[in-house]
């Protein structure tokens, strides 16, 4: 059932681009047809060299959900600290610019953090290669004591960022992306949620990420 809204974004969704053309179109279709329509897309662009403003640009002008954002390059993690600090949805999810969505993903998060009385979200992942074809390689991740489960380095990070669905509200606990780790700063993203909160979770596969060369 599509859900939609009439007021301010009910969620934000963050994509930081750098030489992102080959897939971002795709990646940004996937988010525009989610179930949630009430939804602003923030891409990033990080100063990309290639022809990824024009391609972001032309989906802009088709659909005013989308906001291109061009910013000095300074590194994945400032981006989405950057799209971070321009949302207004109640919501906040990210996503990079190679990975795309299954269809429900977001409103099947929100239902989990709402269900859950909990302040985040993630789901099991599958994979997909370089042509878009999904493998057989999944993640079942640990559900339960999401923290305890972390400090024993069991299976439980729900990276990569695309994968988790935040209330905003809760970002305000002084949550951010370390730039100064910009590559594993989405694992570092999931321990600073896990410290001030159990996450709610989706046992199913709603998030498809880029694998074997895709980025």
């Amino acid at each position: 059932m599509m859900m939609s809204f009439t007021d301010s974004p009910l969620v934000s969704v963050i994509i930081p681009v750098y030489n992102g053309a080959k897939y971002i179109e795709e990646t940004i279709r996937s988010v525009l047809n989610q179930t949630v329509s009430n939804i602003e897309v923030l891409v990033i662009n990080d100063e990309s060299k290639d022809d990824s403003a024009v391609v972001i640009g032309r989906i802009q002008d088709e659909d005013g959900r989308v906001k291109l954002i061009n910013k000095t390059n300074s590194g994945v993690a400032d981006s989405r600290n950057k799209g971070i600090e321009l949302a207004r949805g109640k919501y906040v999810a990210l996503l990079d610019q190679d990975d795309v969505w299954e269809s429900i993903n977001l409103e099947e998060k929100i239902n989990a953090i709402n269900e859950g009385d909990r302040h985040w979200a993630f789901s099991n992942i599958s994979y997909i290669d370089a042509e878009g074809k999904l493998l057989e390689k999944e993640d079942q991740l640990v559900r339960d004591d999401f923290y305890r489960n972390l400090l024993k380095w069991e299976n439980v990070i729900p990276a990569p960022s695309g994968n988790i669905l935040v209330l905003r509200e809760f970002l305000e606990n002084n949550i951010r992306y370390d730039t100064r780790i910009p590559y594993p700063s989405d694992r570092d993203f999931c321990v600073q949620l896990a410290r001030k909160g159990e996450p709610a979770f989706v046992s199913k596969n709603y998030g498809v990420t880029g694998y074997m060369g895709r980025a």
